[in-house]
Parts: structure tokens; C-alpha cells; sequence
């Protein structure tokens, strides 16, 4: 039987070649294919460091700043916006309708002596 499946000195060496020819084409496959997938990583890591948002100056101070520092910084802040809008506040109370009527009478009678 085994005279029957005798496989020639030549045959053996083509497929000795096909296979190590196979084995190269496929080691030169994947060296490849890692190469790409690591390209395709770096691009996306890219990516991800170009689309992060810009924090605001506040919540990088929060994780920079001491507790008592931050605390500072709020009362500071508090006191800042709470005269500001003390001052819108006060100058919209004040303002009757008289007012506003002169003040839109008078804007009229100076655009048309501009006019003249």
C-alpha cells in the first residue's frame, strides 16, 4: 500500500516550497495587518485628544486649588456678581414710565434738529 501513496523527491520539494512560501506570505500578512491597526489606534487617539473639550478655567482651578483658596475664590465671586446685579436692579426700580416717555421724546427732537 504504501507503494501506492509514494510521493516523488520533487513533489515534496514543491510543496517543502508552497508551504514556506505560504508561511511568509502570511508572517508578511500579519506584520501588515499590525502595522495598520496600529496606525488606525493612533489616529484615533488623535482624534480623541483634538475633540476633548476645553474645560473652563473654573474646573481646572478646582482641581488645582487648595479648599481654602477655592473658597476665596467663590466669596470673591459671590461679591462680584451680587453688586452687579444690585446695580441692574436698582437703575430698572428707579426707571418710571414718565421717564422712559421723556427720554424717547427728547432722542426724537434731537434727531430731527440734526435733521434741520
Amino acid at each position: 500500500m504504501s507503494a501506492d501513496f509514494e510521493v516523488s523527491p520533487k513533489l515534496k520539494q514543491n510543496q517543502a516550497i508552497y508551504l514556506i512560501q505560504r508561511a511568509i506570505g502570511i508572517g508578511f500578512l500579519h506584520q501588515r495587518l499590525k502595522k495598520e491597526i496600529f496606525q488606525i489606534r493612533q489616529s484615533k487617539r488623535k482624534k480623541k485628544a483634538l475633540n476633548k473639550k476645553i474645560r473652563s478655567m473654573r474646573k481646572i482651578q478646582d482641581t488645582t486649588l487648595t479648599t481654602k483658596e477655592k473658597k476665596k475664590r467663590d466669596r470673591g465671586l459671590r461679591k462680584q456678581n451680587g453688586k452687579g446685579i444690585l446695580r441692574i436692579n436698582d437703575s430698572i426700580a428707579n426707571l418710571s414710565l414718565s421717564d422712559s416717555d421723556v427720554s424717547n421724546s427728547r432722542r426724537v427732537l434731537l434727531r430731527e434738529a440734526k435733521k434741520t
